[in-house]
C-alpha cells in the first residue's frame, strides 16, 4: 500500500487555476479556541472576536467554540465577561490532554461548513473572514478542499499597542514579519535563517526548498478548513499530545496533503499573535525531538490506515 511519505512527494500543490480569489460568498463558520491557562491573553482574542465586524454584520453565521483543556486558571470567568454577537459554546475538559484532543472535542461540537482553528493568543484583521471565505469558495468551485493557512506578526505580551488592537480598529498585522515569508532565525522554527519561503516556493506552489517541507507551513495559530475535509482526516492525530508540543500541526497538513487537498496561503490577511513563555511543562525541544521521531513513523503508514486510527 501507498504510504503517507510516498504520497507527499507526488502531491501537486499548483493551485493557481483557481485564482483570483474573490469572495462572493459566505460560509458558515465555526472559530475553535482550545485554551491552556494564559486567561489574559484568551481574553484578548476574546475581546476581539465581540467586536469583530464581520460578526456583527451576521452573526448567524458564526459560533465560537472555546475548549478549556484542563487549566489551572479561571477561563470560565474570562469567557463569561464577554457579551457576544454570535453563539458561543464554552466545554471544559476534566484535565488537560493535549491540543489535538481540545480542538478535536470542538470538531465534535462544531455545526459550520469552514471551521477556523485559531490559538488563544491571536487578534484578527477585521476582514480576516472575508478572505479565507474567497479561498474556501474558488476551491468548492473546483470540487477541491483546501487547508487555507494564516500568517502572523509577533508581538509581546507587555506590548503597549495590545489595548488598541481588542478595541474594534482596524488593524493590519504585517504578515511579512513571519517567518514563512522571511526567517532571521529568531522565530519558532530557526533552521533555515534568511529563507524566504513564499518567494522561494512561489507562494506554496513547488515546494522543493531545503530544511522545509510543505507540511511545515501549516500552523495552527490561525488556519481554515471545510469541516467534511476535517472530519474525513478524523481531525488532529492525539499520539502527539502524549509526548507534548509539537508536530500535530504539521501532520495536520501531511494528512490533507495525502488525501489531495491544498495548502494555500491566505496573504490579504492576517493575525498579531502574543508571544508569551510556554504552556506546557518540561523541555519542549525535547517534546518535540519525541513528536518529530512520531511524526516520522506515521508518514511510513499508508494513509487508510491512519485515518481508521486517528
Amino acid at each position: 500500500m501507498t504510504s503517507l511519505r510516498q504520497l507527499l512527494d507526488i502531491h501537486d500543490n499548483d493551485y493557481r487555476h483557481l485564482e483570483p480569489f474573490v469572495q462572493d460568498d459566505k460560509w458558515r463558520s465555526s472559530i475553535v479556541i482550545p485554551v491552556y491557562n494564559c486567561a489574559k491573553l484568551l481574553d484578548h482574542t476574546l475581546a476581539r472576536l465581540t467586536q469583530h465586524p464581520e460578526i456583527a454584520a451576521d452573526p448567524t453565521l458564526f459560533e465560537i467554540i472555546v475548549v478549556n483543556d484542563g487549566s489551572e486558571e479561571d477561563i470560565r470567568s474570562v469567557v463569561e465577561s464577554q457579551t457576544y454577537p454570535c453563539a458561543l459554546s464554552y466545554i471544559s475538559l476534566g484535565r488537560n490532554n493535549g491540543s489535538s484532543h481540545a480542538r478535536n472535542v470542538g470538531i465534535g461540537n462544531a455545526r459550520g461548513d469552514i471551521l477556523f482553528f485559531l490559538d488563544s493568543d491571536v487578534i484578527l484583521n477585521n476582514s480576516y473572514f472575508q478572505h479565507h471565505w474567497a479561498i474556501h469558495s474558488a476551491a468548492y468551485k473546483a470540487s477541491k478542499n483546501a487547508v487555507v493557512v494564516g500568517f502572523a506578526e509577533n508581538i509581546d505580551h507587555n506590548d503597549a499597542h495590545i489595548a488598541h488592537l481588542v478595541d474594534g480598529a482596524d488593524i493590519q498585522p504585517d504578515i511579512a514579519l513571519d517567518f514563512r515569508f522571511y526567517d532571521d532565525g529568531t522565530d519558532w522554527f530557526p533552521a533555515r535563517p534568511e529563507s524566504r519561503l513564499m518567494d522561494e516556493t512561489n507562494r506554496f506552489t513547488r515546494f522543493d526548498v531545503k530544511g522545509y517541507t510543505l507540511p511545515d507551513m501549516v500552523v495552527t495559530h490561525n488556519i481554515s478548513t471545510p469541516r467534511g475535509a476535517v472530519n474525513a482526516m478524523n481531525g488532529f492525530e492525539e499520539r502527539f499530545d502524549e509526548h507534548g508540543w509539537g508536530y500535530e500541526d504539521t501532520f495536520f497538513g501531511a494528512k490533507a496533503m495525502g488525501m489531495g487537498y491544498y495548502i494555500i496561503p491566505c496573504t490579504a490577511t492576517g493575525v498579531f499573535k502574543i508571544q508569551h513563555s510556554p504552556r506546557i511543562q518540561g523541555d519542549t525541544s525535547e517534546q518535540c525531538h519525541k513528536n518529530g521521531e512520531v511524526y516520522q513513523e506515521l508518514l511510513d503508514q499508508p494513509l487508510a490506515e491512519l485515518e481508521s486510527t486517528a
